[in-house]
Formats: structure tokens, sequence, C-alpha cells
């Protein structure tokens, strides 16, 4: 009975094989899906109405060239080169932005997001003495004794813009703005952005203390302005304005760009456009400082609240910064 079964399982498979054998390869082969980029899911309603203009950031892996070529054969329209990321910012209609998705050279395409400044300025002259000295928070008066006072460093700030402050060190050249191109250097509608400059290199010496405002007291700043007067801009912008300071690095000696921004969370960090091109900067041997926290836990921990500014010590990444210095300080200086 066994062996009688097992003969009929031999001839069935037999017959299948032959069958297989008379049909055409074309007919085996699995009909390929149509080509999509990956694309940000809140784009989904723009194409469904059709006619809907949506700002985005078109990146491909041929480079901006590729990606600008791409917007056009969809009939949009590149507002910028975003060169850092293999991108362009772009304004399309929901029709060109299926066309875009269709298309084999684009390899993302995303939202052109809304970024704001980090943190609020206060009109309470009783809150802004309650504060400390930003050096006295951190310690870094221990650093500045023992002679790490950001001398022969550039930061660049990009935020809001810096006001011309004396007690700030402004490079005579390093100031660009992306909102308003035509406008005079060294302005700051806002203020976040000054306030930020303050904190990181106001040589303002306080008389009681005899300690110095800033982190980096006699470092140079560079005003990269990237946020309008409210505060407000978007990733396209941001980016164009790190794009700069990799282009001025050497000429400014920028070591260290400042982003005291932030925006809203809608993907992994690796695929976020600004995350990639804060990435990029960093490959190019600049620190990165951001923001983070001020959105987060208010409670303290052991003792100590978040703080404005994220990330590891300078010292600390230095070794694995391209090009970046790789003297080891002692075990004192760390961020608290």
């Amino acid at each position: 009975m066994d062996k009688r079964r097992f003969l009929v399982n031999i001839l069935a498979i037999l017959v299948t094989v032959g069958l297989l054998a008379t049909l055409p390869v074309a007919a085996l082969a699995v009909r390929p899906t149509a080509y999509q980029a990956m694309m940000d899911p809140a784009l989904l309603p723009a194409i469904e109405q059709g006619d809907q203009v949506v700002a985005v950031i078109v990146q491909s892996e041929a480079g901006s060239q590729a990606a600008a070529a791409a917007v056009r054969r969809a009939g949009g329209e590149v507002t910028a080169d975003l060169w850092i990321i293999k991108g362009v910012a772009a304004r399309v209609s929901g029709a060109a932005l299926a066309r875009l998705r269709a298309d084999p050279t684009v390899s993302r395409i995303s939202r052109d997001i809304g970024v704001r400044v980090s943190g609020t300025l206060s009109d309470d002259e009783d809150d802004v003495n309650l504060l400390n000295l930003p050096a006295l928070d951190v310690e870094a008066d221990w650093l500045h004794r023992h002679g790490i006072t950001g001398k022969g460093i550039t930061v660049a700030v990009v935020d809001t813009g810096i006001a011309r402050k004396p007690h700030l060190k402004l490079v005579g050249q390093g100031s660009v703005d992306f909102v308003e191109p035509n406008s005079p250097k060294f302005r700051d509608p806002h203020g976040h952005g000054t306030l930020m400059a303050g904190i990181i290199g106001s040589n303002w010496r306080d008389r009681r203390q005899g300690v110095r405002m800033g982190l980096a007291p006699d470092a140079k700043l560079v005003s990269v302005r990237v946020l309008d007067a409210n505060g407000q801009g978007a990733y396209s912008t941001v980016i164009q304005g790190l794009q700069w300071v990799v282009e001025n690095k050497g000429r400014f000696n920028i070591r260290v760009v400042n982003l005291s921004l932030h925006a809203e969370v809608v993907c992994p960090y690796f695929f976020d456009a600004l995350d990639q091109a804060a990435e990029a900067v960093w490959r190019n041997g600049i620190v990165v400082v951001t923001a983070a926290g001020n959105a987060g836990v208010e409670a303290t921990i052991l003792g100590k609240s978040f703080g404005t500014v994220s990330g590891i010590a300078p010292w600390e990444t230095a070794e694995r910064v391209p090009g970046g210095s790789t003297t080891r300080l002692p075990a004192r200086a760390s961020i608290p």
C-alpha cells in the first residue's frame, strides 16, 4: 500500500514538471511591482487631491542635480539646491508628486517641515535676575581658569541672526541671511539668536564673581540667519544655512555649529533630511551642538534639570570628528 502511494506521488510530480515545461518563460516570471520612492505618508492626501501644492524635499542617490531634473520632469518648481543631502527643495502639485514618486531616479520625498526656536524669551526682568551665569551653571569658569576659553575657534550660530553687541566677538564678514538675503549684516529681529550667541561667547564679566558670562568668551561668532522675526523657518532654509557653514568653514575657521531649534518628529533620524544635513556637517569636521529637553520631562533627575544643549562634550567627541583635535582634558572637564 505504501509502495503504491509512493509511485502515485512520483507520477504526480512528473506530470506537474511536464506541464510547467510547456509554459512560456514569461508566464513563470513574477511581474515586477511599479517603483515607488520612499515618501512621507502625510503627503498622500495631496496626491489624492491632485491640485494641492505642497513644499517638499526631494532626494536622489545620484545627487541634487538628478533630484532637480526629476522635479522639473514631473512639472514641479525647484526652490533650493540642497546638495549636502543630495536633494532639492521644491513646490509640487499632488499630480506632480505622484509622478515624482514613480520616478526611479528619486529615492526619498519628504515634507519641508517647519522649524522654530527652542525655548522662549522672557520680558520679565525678575526671571532674568534669577538666572545664574551660564558659565557657572556648567562649571565652564573652571575651564576658563585653565586657559580653555574658545580662543582661536569660531562658532556658527544658525538661528534668528545675531545683533551687534559690545560683548560679542563677531567676525567682520561672518554674517549671512537666508530669510531676507538683501538685509544688512548682523541683525536679529527676534532676539533668540543673539541670546544664544551671548550664552556661547559673551565676554561680559560679572564684577561680583569675576566670571565671564559665555561658555567660550574668547570664541569668535558668525551669524547664519535661517529663522524669521517670529522665530520660525523651514527645513530647507536651515539646511541651506548648514551648507554655507561647510562651504565657509576654512574661511572663518568654523569648528562648532549651534542649532537651538526644533521641529516635529515624523520619521526615524536616519531618514530625516535635517538630521542627514547635521550628520554631513559632522563628517566635514565640525562639532554640531543641538537643543534638547525643552519639551521633555520637567522633573529633575539626581537633582539636576534637563538642560538646553544635548550631546557629548567636544573634548569627548574630538576623536570621532573627522579632523578634530585629540587633546584630552582632566577628568573633571565634562558636562554635568
